[in-house]
């Protein structure tokens, strides 16, 4: 009841002397909408007349369009922090969510953007998802993609929205509209802020095990011919080579290890990217610094690491960075690693013993038996 007196104030109307002991009291105020009280201190418009309540506020929106407005910031007051519907913030985004499908459904985007910057983590949750529905919904999901690409591209804003898009485009977005998903995430990875890198690099991680065509995009980022793609490309494939991050194992961490041309088209685009950003002069420090953090981790099996390493490796060691890396350790298991992977690498750059050529006249001899 509250909460109608506050709609009803936003609206213009007019509250009658006398506050709550004033007007009609509660029984007739039920009666004159034909609602139920349901429990004790529960009331319902559609206990009796199931879908009532979203009738009513269909017909609302629809019918009294210079009502929308208030409506949503009333839903967004009610539903902040310490307000009074907070506990039933998951009824209202559905209630919102319903709204968008309708005309100017679109306004409901403010409402979701308000909840991720300013609300608590369960509205920035709720707001994460009511977008992620809209954004695959066919009548609304034009519109929200294209906001999620107007956020992606501009140079300032909240870093919590830069970080709700980014969690978008790798959610269920990627899986139905790849193209369209990583699009935004190069996009931001091409901005030239901290809070964007970090989003991205959060998001890929969730692709670790995803489609191989995901990772050809990033790999493909790193090698492009475009500067900014191509250092946005190299800071996002080395997201991949994380070990500091425990909520996401690296990307071979638990896969079987396949030798030789068999090996998995996904580890050959994840050598590619880690690759190119050793070759890019921006993320090659980085790159050296994660692949030491391999060879010194007791959590990745030989058999997994070690053919990785020399394919990152090869034909580099002659370069100043392969070079610091594999003369410095400070663990055991480290320290033996660069050993053999060293071994390895001079090992496949030696030429071939060439075969003995036969002497002169050799043909002549009787053969021994």
């Amino acid at each position: 009841m509250e909460a109608a007196d506050k709609l009803f104030e936003r609206v213009g109307g007019e509250l009658p002397p006398g506050g709550p002991l004033a007007g009609r009291d509660l029984r007739a105020r039920l009666q004159a909408v034909q609602a139920s009280v349901v429990g004790k201190e529960c009331i319902s418009l559609d206990e009796e007349r199931h879908g009532l309540a979203e009738a009513v506020l269909k017909y609302v929106w629809q019918q009294r369009p210079q009502l929308r407005k208030a409506l949503l910031e009333w839903a967004s007051q009610l539903s902040a922090p310490k307000g009074i519907a907070v506990r039933h913030i998951g009824r209202i985004a559905d209630r919102l969510e319903q709204l968008s499908l309708l005309p100017s459904g679109s306004t409901v985007q403010s409402v979701m953007s308000e909840w991720i910057e300013t609300g608590r983590t369960q509205h920035r949750q709720l707001a994460i998802g009511v977008l992620e529905n809209m954004a695959l919904h066919p009548e609304t999901g034009p519109g929200v993609r294209r906001w999620l690409y107007d956020w992606a591209k501009k140079t300032t804003g909240n870093g919590k929205l830069v970080a709700a898009v980014a969690e978008i485009c790798a959610g269920r977005l990627v899986e139905k509209y790849p193209r369209i998903a990583l699009t935004r995430l190069r996009i931001l990875a091409e901005r030239n802020d901290d809070l964007a890198g970090k989003a991205v690099a959060d998001a890929v991680r969730t692709l670790a095990n995803a489609p191989e065509r995901h990772l050809l995009e990033l790999a493909q980022w790193a090698e492009s011919a475009d500067r900014a793609t191509r250092k946005a490309g190299a800071s996002t494939c080395l997201a991949l080579t994380d070990l500091t991050d425990t909520s996401a194992l690296p990307l071979f961490s638990t896969r079987q290890r396949v030798e030789g041309p068999a090996a998995t088209g996904i580890e050959n685009l994840f050598i590619r990217g880690w690759q190119a950003a050793i070759e890019e002069p921006s993320t090659a420090a980085q790159a050296h610094i994660r692949l030491a953090g391999w060879l010194d981790s007791t959590d990745l099996p030989n058999a997994q690491l070690m053919p990785i390493a020399a394919a990152v490796l090869r034909g580099r060691l002659r370069e100043a960075g392969a070079a610091d890396l594999l003369t410095s350790s400070a663990s055991d298991p480290g320290r033996t690693r660069r050993k053999e992977l060293l071994h390895r690498l001079v090992d496949e750059q030696a030429p071939a013993p060439a075969a003995s050529a036969p002497h002169a006249g050799d043909d002549t001899f009787p053969t021994q038996t």
